[in-house]
């Protein structure tokens, strides 16, 4: 059995939930900042051709996180939360969730000379800091309102 929680906005004008994104972040170019960034990380010159200069759109109409045992019973003691179900739902401001994204340089490498074949900047979540802050925040069912903040 696992549990998670699973983030997501609704919008105003629609009734049903994950019609909003909770992370919309457009794509964009590198640039030079962000070669140097490649070259940096990775401690190579690549030649630019194996540098993928955009960073694809992350668009996410929900978020879900996996919690192993002792988070649920944290969240179980702590809130009263996943007393009857494995799923808890927390509704989120639209785009709420971009503060978690980070970008992290990812290589990719042939697997029988181990030369980088290829490198990009990629987006993730980071689903530590995100889970850490909604618990600081007193793990709430709707989390980010301006107008349940007073």
């Amino acid at each position: 059995m696992e549990f998670e929680v699973k983030f997501f906005a609704r919008s105003e004008s629609e009734v049903e939930y994950v019609s909003e994104h909770v992370i919309l972040l457009p794509r964009w170019q590198i640039g030079y900042n962000g070669v140097l960034k490649v070259w940096e990380e990775l401690d190579v010159v690549l030649p630019l051709e194996r540098i993928s200069g955009f960073v694809i759109t992350m668009q996410k109409y929900g978020y879900d996180i996996k919690l192993d045992t002792s988070v649920v019973s944290l969240l179980y003691r702590e809130y009263g939360l996943f007393t009857g179900t494995n799923i808890e739902v927390i509704e989120v401001p639209p785009k709420y969730l971009n503060q978690f994204v980070y970008e992290t340089v990812v290589a990719y490498r042939n697997k029988t000379t181990g030369e980088i074949v290829e490198a990009r900047i990629e987006r993730r979540v980071d689903d530590e800091a995100l889970l850490e802050k909604w618990i600081s925040d007193g793990a709430p069912q709707r989390w980010g309102f301006e107008e349940e903040a007073s």
